[in-house]
């Protein structure tokens, strides 16, 4: 059988034999596939490889994150955090590896494919289903993508502001042990669904924008109602990010509270005792001539200015409020 190189050459020139030879060579890429049934490997390949463009930077980082938490019964935060993004992949393939076994490469691919995080599970069990791929149009396919990656965000953040309620009010009412640790995940999940909004309202902003002509007008207005869910989703994002500096704020000015009232605790009984040290300092001196010592009631006048002393500090430390 002739190489490509040498059906190239026996082709000449004539633009006719080339493109019949190029649509053959396709037709011999596509297998079994139609022409109107590209669209069933096109687009879901399309997603695919954009999700793992954008996972192979971190692609190790998640599997080492993964070995450490396996065995934990909640792992998505840990591995999150590891991918960057709100999914990740845990399977060990990569497209570069998956090429480089084509023997293999079938069950090869559905072992990467299963190792998606859930909700990428669920957009390629609508890709599956024929849900996605019904759409008529690019744009179609587009806006049900969106749709599927932001659908139960808004009912997500609205959770997570609860829990922030909640975890201010455990913090005034001292009911929280752990407010610090739980309101450090909170806020990076808060830093990384913030990147992950702005993205996709960058998309939708250029999609919006319609700058090589390619989709139509009425299109371009459905991609400005997504742009402004993704950008209020985006402002809520953000609104909570400051939300928790709030709360952090409160948390250290209530720290703060604790340490000077545990300061002014020790500033009574350092002043309380202050004055009896130095008394017993005084008569503990090694002089022969003490006339105090030999006065018959000298102890117990010494305990008398004792107590005198002490009861008057108390009053002026209680007409000050020092004990509130």
């Amino acid at each position: 059988m002739a190489n490509s190189d040498e059906l190239i050459t026996s082709v000449g020139k004539n633009s006719n034999d080339t493109a019949a030879l190029i649509w053959s060579v396709a037709d011999d890429l596509v297998g079994a596939y139609k022409p109107h049934e590209y669209g069933l490997v096109i687009l879901p390949m399309t997603v695919i490889k954009r999700f793992h463009d954008c996972l192979l930077p971190t692609h190790q980082a998640v599997l080492d994150t993964y070995k450490k938490v396996e065995k934990l019964a909640v792992k998505d935060g840990f591995l999150r955090k590891a991918s960057g993004y709100q999914f990740y992949n845990t399977s060990p393939f990569t497209f570069k590896t998956l090429i480089a076994d084509p023997e293999n490469i079938v069950d090869n691919f559905k072992a990467y494919l299963n190792g998606f995080s859930d909700n990428i599970q669920d957009i390629l069990t609508l890709l599956e289903e024929g849900e996605l791929l019904n759409c008529k149009t690019i744009a179609e396919f587009l806006c049900q993508l969106i749709g599927t990656l932001t659908l139960e965000d808004a009912v997500f953040l609205q959770e997570l502001e609860q829990r922030m309620s909640d975890l201010e009010e455990g913090i005034l009412k001292h009911t929280v042990s752990d407010s610090s640790t739980q309101l450090m995940h909170i806020r990076k999940r808060l830093l990384i669904l913030h990147s992950y909004y702005q993205q996709l309202s960058d998309f939708c902003e250029d999609l919006e924008e319609n700058s090589n002509h390619f989709f139509q007008a009425e299109e371009c207005q459905t991609f400005s109602l997504y742009a402004s869910r993704i950008e209020r989703l985006y402002d809520h994002s953000q609104m909570l990010r400051e939300y928790a500096l709030q709360i952090r704020e409160m948390e250290q000015s209530q720290t703060d509270a604790r340490q000077n009232r545990t300061m002014r605790i020790l500033t009574v009984v350092t002043t309380i005792f202050f004055p009896l040290s130095l008394i017993t300092g005084w008569y503990g001196m090694n002089f022969s001539h003490m006339p105090e010592l030999s006065a018959p009631h000298a102890y117990g006048i010494l305990i008398g200015i004792c107590a005198v002393i002490v009861l008057i500090e108390i009053w002026i430390f209680h007409k000050n409020d020092w004990f509130s």
